[in-house]
């Protein structure tokens, strides 16, 4: 395969076939494919901020499925790092993605406070980038937040506000 694309494509390509898994809830494959996503990186050579951002990126993905995976402490450990590197290199943007893991790691322990501080702060940074679809995937999370609480109305509010979003996007939500 490394004979026919170069570095970007083949890891465009990995990180789109993780991907693939996650939405089908097949986890192992998918941390098979990030796995081959991180050797095809350590065989590149690369300036150690490009390097440090594939990285973030790789590691935020694994939190992710740490998170659908329901194994919390992996994920928040992985988030935290992420946000560390990404501090370094200023990547606000991969911190940002780690940051709404940490917010939906929150509402699922029922740390209601601290998910709201959370999700407030990402989605005022999507909002000024105009963002459309991470502030779909915000909302959809403010949902969650406010049906843990048992606001439902609320709740309602901000569903109908994500789903609204992700229709325009021609999207799907992600559960």
């Amino acid at each position: 395969m490394n004979h026919y694309a170069d570095f970007d494509d083949l890891d465009y390509l990995t990180n789109h076939l993780a991907g693939l898994y996650i939405r089908m809830g097949k986890y192992q494959a998918y941390h098979q494919w990030l796995d081959k996503e991180q050797e095809l990186l350590n065989q590149e050579k690369l300036e150690q901020e490009e390097c440090i951002n594939y990285q973030i990126y790789i590691a935020r993905e694994r939190a992710e499925v740490f998170l659908h995976q329901k194994n919390y402490s992996e994920s928040k450990s992985l988030c935290n790092a992420v946000i560390k590197q990404a501090n370094i290199v200023d990547n606000q943007r991969t911190k940002n993605y780690a940051k709404h893991i940490l917010a939906n790691i929150a509402i699922a322990e029922a740390n209601f406070s601290l998910a709201e501080q959370l999700l407030k702060e990402g989605y005022e940074e999507v909002e000024s980038n105009k963002d459309k679809r991470r502030m779909a995937y915000y909302e959809a999370s403010f949902a969650n937040l406010e049906k843990a609480r048992g606001n439902l109305p609320l709740a309602k509010q901000w569903k109908n506000q994500a789903q609204s979003r992700f229709n325009y996007l021609g999207m799907e939500p992600m559960s």
